[in-house]
């Protein structure tokens, strides 16, 4: 876990110094660096990062995060802003990719674009009548193609997960 708070804190500090100053900055470069060192630890670890917000509180990798801290609310606010509730890291993110992500974190009138391998969408929760399953359905602005020529924006696609209440 502690790689994961690590992650965040540095994640968060990239994008709070990108807002600040600009993405030339040599504070930004210094936390997008710091964040891709953490985050190749975490890929080579479980083979994936997933991230997802539900109200003020983290879900990593399919287990709650608690004791986030005033880094955590702002990173979980900056995701608010930019209307994305689901943050998929995959194998082989660069160091560039994710400065361009923390870059386009910052430019709130703008729409997400797409990453090779940083994946973005909404995360809904929903509980059934009898309230004995919880439904989790992710919708992914972004696929790959099977042949991997290329990325491509859908309007929707939508992943779910049900888990037993009771």
């Amino acid at each position: 876990m502690e790689n994961i708070r690590n992650f965040l804190l540095t994640l968060t500090a990239a994008i709070s110094n990108c807002s600040m100053y600009s993405k030339d900055h040599p504070a930004v470069d210094e936390f997008t660096r710091r964040s891709a060192k953490v985050l190749d630890i975490l890929l080579r670890e479980a083979g994936r990062l997933d991230i997802m917000h539900i109200e003020n509180k983290f879900i990593i990798n399919e287990r709650p995060l608690s004791a986030i801290g005033l880094q955590g609310i702002k990173l979980i606010n900056r995701l608010k802003r930019k209307g994305i509730s689901y943050v998929n890291f995959l194998p082989a993110v660069t160091v560039d990719e994710l400065k361009q992500f923390v870059n386009e974190m910052v430019e709130t009138d703008k729409t997400m674009p797409l990453f090779p391998h940083i994946k973005t969408g909404v995360l809904d929760v929903q509980i059934d009548e009898d309230k004995k399953v919880l439904i989790l359905t992710v919708r992914i602005s972004q696929v790959l193609y099977p042949d991997r020529s290329k990325w491509q924006g859908i309007s929707m696609m939508t992943l779910h997960r049900r888990r037993n209440l009771t």
